[in-house]
């Protein structure tokens, strides 16, 4: 997954700070990828978008959900074997 990624992050009372947060990340991370590699412009395909998980049942799809994501998307063979997740 090169252009997108899948984070879950356990909010306190205020979930809307999350999007500060993840403003600062991705404004971040593409500007010192644009600088290593010399380019301009977004890094991450879409916008960003976040749902707010409140039953255990929805943690437990989205959880399944990220883990699967590398294999079907044929990076690897097993989710275990993503460099990236870490469950």
């Amino acid at each position: 997954m090169d252009n997108h990624f899948h984070l879950i992050i356990k909010t306190g009372k205020n979930p809307r700070i999350i999007s500060k947060f993840m403003q600062s990340v991705t404004i971040s991370y593409a500007m010192q990828i644009n600088k290593k590699y010399k380019r301009v412009g977004h890094v991450f395909q879409g916008r960003y978008n976040a749902n707010i998980l409140r039953y255990k049942k929805d943690l437990e799809q989205v959880t399944t959900y990220i883990r699967k994501n590398p294999v079907v998307e044929g990076l690897v063979k097993h989710p275990k074997d993503y460099p990236w997740c870490k469950f």
